[in-house]
């Protein structure tokens, strides 16, 4: 395993916007990483992924991903369940895409006291990583 080098979003010196481009930009300037930045929400059909996928390899980029800034495990049940469903898809279309890993912001304490905040924390990420294993994803998550 070898230490990488990249921007987190597509390099503003991309021609045109867009991972595929930004992947390619990427390698023009001598770096080997792309953290796809999906902050505002994962926007991608699957043949897009696919070609994502593709253009990586071509060009020998890792990828990454970072999941939307609106997550919570530690919120009002409603707002959990949405802030899971996110990271799965952030997990479906980054594996797809080719992604190693991702990350997020897991939330937030609020008024809730931080230990109980952690326990929430801790018991929703157990389960995303079950429904994570169970798609088939990565095993490493």
């Amino acid at each position: 395993m070898s230490l990488r080098f990249g921007t987190s979003g597509v390099p503003r010196s991309s021609a045109k916007p867009g991972t595929l481009h930004g992947i390619a930009r990427t390698r023009e300037l001598g770096l080997d990483h792309l953290e796809m930045a999906w902050v505002n929400g994962v926007k991608m059909s699957d043949e897009s992924a696919d070609a994502i996928r593709e253009a990586a390899k071509k060009h020998d980029v890792s990828l990454t991903a970072h999941a939307p800034y609106y997550v919570n495990l530690c919120g009002e049940p409603d707002v959990v369940d949405r802030s899971v469903a996110r990271l799965e898809e952030v997990a479906r279309i980054g594996t797809r895409c080719g992604a190693e890993s991702f990350c997020f912001h897991a939330g937030f304490y609020g008024k809730v006291e931080h230990r109980l905040a952690n326990e929430r924390v801790v018991g929703e990420l157990k389960r995303l990583v079950g429904s994570v294993r169970k798609a088939g994803h990565p095993s490493d998550v």
